[in-house]
């Protein structure tokens, strides 16, 4: 009876695809393909000596090619985990990330140092696994700054949406288009991925609006008043810092209201209780009628 030969022909491969049809590519797996023919062949012919020993150069070559293809799945596992980590470390400290976790980053930074020496030794496996480290550590920043962003952001939000509501946009114009600006800078750069530079943005919001006070709307109307000493009349009620502040602003009083007064043509006629038109004079919003217990901002 001829004597049966078994010859382990095994490659382990954890991928699939491409990569794993080329890992098969290599030279000690060729070369065991290439003594298993032979061992069959010898084996057919009844040569069993020489299809044992081929047998065993097979085996070897299928075990080197084996160790070649681990060390190989390493190096491309390395590859991707370094890189993933190189492009954290880069996120971390182009965004400031890094210097807002001291502590976290030298840790990254020590982390990554090591995975780059253990693959320049060919230790591959330590090297993924340094890189993950850093990956890690990185995440656990990405979180922290997003989280303060979103906070900070939420506080922007919040104080536009008041000044918006008390239309602080009429009675400090520019405060409220510089938080504005600011506003959507920070929408942008939390989308970018800046979240340092999204709070910066947020804070900036705040201290636009830092001293922004609620008033009441310009008033739309002036009942003239009787005032001892110092009577109403439309210069004095143009210089009224609710109307515009300017006594020579009497003509846009006067203008608006001449067909309503007594005589037209005389704009020095008024009298108490008489009501006075104030029109918008620079787009600014005005509503009801002038209230002395309210508090007015300062037409400017």
């Amino acid at each position: 009876m001829k004597k049966l030969v078994c010859i382990a022909f095994a490659v382990a491969i954890l991928v699939s695809g491409v990569f794993a049809q080329s890992l098969l590519d290599n030279s000690y797996y060729q070369r065991s393909r290439e003594l298993k023919a032979l061992a069959n062949a010898a084996f057919e012919d009844g040569d069993y000596d020489a299809a044992a020993d081929y047998a065993a150069q097979a085996e070897e070559y299928a075990r080197l090619s084996d160790q070649y293809v681990d060390k190989m799945v390493a190096l491309d596992r390395a590859d991707r985990t370094m890189a993933t980590a190189q492009e954290k470390m880069a996120w971390a400290d182009s965004t400031g990330a890094g210097a807002n976790h001291p502590e976290s980053f030298e840790t990254a930074i020590g982390a990554m140092e090591a995975s780059e020496a253990s693959y320049g030794e060919e230790d591959y496996e330590t090297a993924a696994s340094w890189a993950e480290t850093v990956t890690s550590l990185i995440d656990e920043m990405y979180d922290a700054e997003k989280t303060r962003a979103l906070e900070a952001k939420a506080a922007a939000n919040d104080r536009m949406a008041w000044a918006l509501e008390k239309m602080i946009g009429e009675t400090y114009p520019a405060e409220y288009a510089a938080a504005g600006d600011e506003m959507t800078a920070a929408e942008s750069t939390f989308v970018e991925e800046k979240f340092g530079e999204s709070v910066g943005h947020s804070e900036a919001v705040l201290a636009a609006l830092a001293n922004a006070v609620e008033f009441t709307p310009f008033p739309a109307s002036y009942v003239v008043r009787h005032i001892p000493g110092r009577a109403d009349c439309l210069w004095r009620i143009a210089e009224y810092p609710f109307v515009y502040g300017n006594p020579l602003k009497w003509k846009v009083l006067y203008d608006a209201n001449r067909r309503t007064f007594r005589d037209p043509a005389n704009p020095d006629l008024i009298f108490p209780g008489q009501t006075i038109l104030i029109p918008s004079l620079s787009g600014e919003t005005r509503t009801g009628s002038y209230d002395p217990s309210l508090k007015y901002a300062v037409f400017e």
